[in-house]
């Protein structure tokens, strides 16, 4: 019985000692898992990390091929440009070179035999004696052209406009609007309040047309900055009569000056009637730049 029970306590204890070293070698062999796991991450983000740098060179690598590829291009066509230059450089100076050779010719023709046989430049007389040399001189600079100075022309500023109604109710110090726009080159002109705003400073010439209405009785000013430098008095006494009326301008003005059509407001007009304004019948506002 001791012995069984001495043999039972064996077992057990062999078998737990075998459990625990099992236990623990499991547990290491966790750790051991979870180390490796670890440092394959670690592996896996430097490969994600290196693959980003990778493209990014080859990134690098293209812009740095189109740079090269364009370098040599604009090498190449610099070097095509240069021969080309020095090429026209050759051909100018030939061209000099003969025409200075045909100067020499011309100037001492009278002075060679037809029967002899000499060379130009042997013949060239000495400048002691105060001739033959400045005349050739002066020929020789005949050949070359005289510089010439291109003058830019101004810029084309000009606007025409007229109305599209006829206008009926005329009254006193009113800015007539020619609301239909034909010409408006530089901007300046304002179809919305028929003021034309100077782009550039310089001469221009500005004219109105009006068409009188029957038994009207009207007077308008060509305004600049507020100072009247045109007029036109309209008047049609009778019921069958229309009448034109037209002034023209010629004045110098600055950039920002305001020009306009307006009605008199002096009482020398009783302001009475209207302006035509239509397809056929019309009433227009004009200027431009003469320079």
């Amino acid at each position: 019985m001791n012995l069984s029970y001495m043999t039972v306590l064996y077992l057990f204890q062999a078998y737990t000692s075998y459990a625990v070293h099992e236990s623990q070698e499991f547990k290491e062999l966790k750790l051991l898992i979870v180390e490796q796991s670890r440092r394959l991450d670690e592996i896996v983000e430097e490969l994600v990390k290196q693959k980003a740098e990778n493209s990014r060179q080859d990134t690098e690598i293209v812009a740095l091929r189109a740079r090269l590829a364009s370098y040599s291009l604009n090498h190449e066509y610099s070097n095509d440009s240069d021969k080309a230059l020095t090429v026209q450089k050759s051909d100018a100076r030939v061209k000099e070179h003969q025409e200075i050779e045909i100067a020499k010719n011309q100037s001492w023709k009278g002075h060679i035999n037809d029967t002899e046989t000499v060379r130009v430049n042997d013949r060239l007389p000495d400048t002691r004696h105060g001739m033959g040399r400045s005349n050739y001189d002066d020929r020789k600079r005949l050949l070359v052209p005289a510089a010439t100075t291109v003058t830019p022309r101004p810029p084309v500023i000009a606007f025409s406009a007229y109305m599209s109604k006829t206008e009926y109710h005329v009254v006193d110090h009113k800015i007539l609007t020619f609301d239909v726009v034909q010409v408006n080159e530089g901007n300046g002109y304002n179809k919305h309040t028929g003021s034309f705003i100077v782009p550039q400073s310089g001469v221009y010439v500005f004219t109105y047309t009006l068409l009188i209405y029957s038994n009207s009785d009207v007077c308008t000013d060509l305004i600049i900055n507020g100072a009247i430098y045109g007029h036109v008095y309209g008047f049609s006494g009778s019921l069958d009569v229309r009448q034109t009326a037209t002034s023209i301008v010629v004045t110098r003005v600055n950039k920002g000056d305001t020009v306009f059509v307006r009605t008199a407001s002096d009482g020398r007009c009783g302001q009475t009637g209207a302006f035509y304004g239509d397809t056929w019948r019309r009433s227009a506002f004009a200027g431009w730049l003469l320079g």
